[in-house]
């Protein structure tokens, strides 16, 4: 559903298929904000493509990878890579091609990363080079991934 917010309501614009069951997590707005990167629960990553001609939902092509995760929230780093943490596989880092159709390099980072676990809520960036992150087990952390 594509939503604007009144003063003391919710107004739906419309519907947009093949969401409505998927357990959206995060949304992060891509490229000229006519393209959005989806996160759920269970189905991975998705990419919105919004138009006058309509509206394209479909998965990140040649990355099947994606269709799985459990996506907990997307951030956008200070050098323009999305952040993708996750519960059960890590965080992913991922720049995308100027017309933000696809992915242009890639990145994951796991416990052989230097990460302590794998059940990650939150990203946010504090200081160049270093990424706090919440988890589920034992609080808050400072990481600094390995390149």
């Amino acid at each position: 559903m594509v939503c604007r917010l009144e003063k003391d309501s919710v107004s739906v614009i419309r519907v947009i298929k093949g969401l409505d069951s998927y357990g959206i997590t995060s949304i992060h707005k891509a490229g000229d904000g006519s393209r959005f990167i989806i996160g759920t629960d269970d189905y991975g990553l998705f990419q919105l493509k919004i138009s006058d001609k309509g509206d394209d939902l479909t998965r990140l092509p040649n990355h099947p990878e994606f269709n799985s995760l459990k996506v907990q929230s997307i951030t956008e780093g200070t050098e323009g890579s999305l952040w993708i943490s996750t519960s059960g596989s890590g965080v992913i880092q991922f720049d995308l091609t100027a017309n933000s159709e696809q992915v242009k390099s890639l990145k994951f980072y796991d416990i052989n990363s230097g990460l302590p676990v794998m059940m990650l809520k939150l990203y946010f960036k504090i200081l160049k080079g270093i990424i706090g992150l919440d988890y589920t087990v034992r609080g808050s952390l400072c990481w600094h991934p390995i390149h």
